[in-house]
């Protein structure tokens, strides 16, 4: 689940370069559950939290993901716990 999650973020967000640990994935996961419809926070969460982070920013960024990125989020909440 947590490379699925991975790979999603990677296209929703246009992660072109990480090497997130699974502890951020599921710190971002939980960002995610608490901020669903906000692309640009949640850009600026992952840079925060991973290291060496490489995003590719377009104007007018399809934010229709977010919704498939919210239920794999909380997929990934509900196997940490």
């Amino acid at each position: 689940m947590l490379l699925k999650f991975q790979r999603s973020l990677e296209e929703t967000v246009r992660i072109v370069k990480w090497s997130p640990s699974a502890e951020q994935l599921i710190e971002i996961a939980y960002f995610i559950r608490s901020n669903p419809n906000d692309l640009k926070d949640l850009s600026a969460f992952i840079c925060e939290t991973c290291e060496d982070v490489t995003l590719m920013f377009f104007e007018g960024q399809d934010y229709s993901d977010l919704n498939s990125l919210l239920a794999l989020a909380r997929a990934v909440i509900e196997e940490s716990e």
